[in-house]
């Protein structure tokens, strides 16, 4: 078995619960779910179908919301955007229309407008999608390739540092959370992808050239 994110193939039994198994690299430090314990795609529906994050949710707009002035301060105002993994509903992608930059949205399950991932991007906006994803390497690499010459990707993701019980945390306990990201995770993606990695908020990292 090998790290989803750097391929090595060196590891640590790192945590186990009722349900999976979890391992951390030796090299990036990524915590991933064993391969055999992922979620079903009928079942990661099922579980996204039960998120109440949609326009009247006053906690997830503002949760979402922490983005918008950051990026708006790095990117042009007519800057063309991607919501990549938005979900059953754009909120973010919405809310960015509002401030005037031009949106598309994408999602595997609900969106599956395939020819916009032929295009290129000033910003890719990347929300709590990260930890879900059982290819992480194809996914940046993936992603990267979609930014224009200095484009953006702002990716949020829950970090795991030392400091958290694993074994009490909520965010590994959703079933379609596979990879969890560690300050380690990030310098890595950072150095093999050559992307400048801003840390802005505890959850909210951006990478540009």
């Amino acid at each position: 078995m090998h790290c989803p994110l750097c391929e090595n193939i060196k590891h640590v039994e790192f945590s186990s619960d009722k349900h999976r198994d979890y391992y951390q690299c030796n090299n990036c430090e990524l915590i991933f779910v064993s391969p055999n314990q992922r979620p079903l795609p009928s079942d990661e529906k099922a579980r996204y179908m039960t998120h109440n994050n949609d326009d009247d949710n006053e906690g997830y707009v503002r949760f979402l919301s922490r983005i918008i002035d950051p990026l708006s301060n790095r990117v042009h105002e007519s800057a063309k955007g991607l919501d990549y993994g938005c979900g059953p509903n754009p909120v973010l992608s919405k809310l960015l229309s509002k401030r005037g930059f031009d949106m598309s949205y994408f999602d595997p399950f609900f969106f599956n407008t395939r020819e916009l991932l032929d295009k290129k991007y000033d910003f890719i906006v990347y929300t709590e999608v990260a930890e879900h994803m059982f290819d992480p390497q194809r996914e940046f690499e993936f992603l990267f390739s979609r930014l224009s010459g200095n484009g953006t990707l702002a990716l949020m993701t829950n970090l795991y540092t030392d400091k958290i019980d694993f074994d009490k945390w909520h965010y590994k306990n959703d079933t379609t959370h596979v990879c969890f990201y560690t300050e380690k995770s990030i310098k890595w993606i950072s150095t093999y992808f050559n992307y400048k990695a801003e840390v802005i908020l505890p959850d909210l990292i951006f990478f540009k050239k």
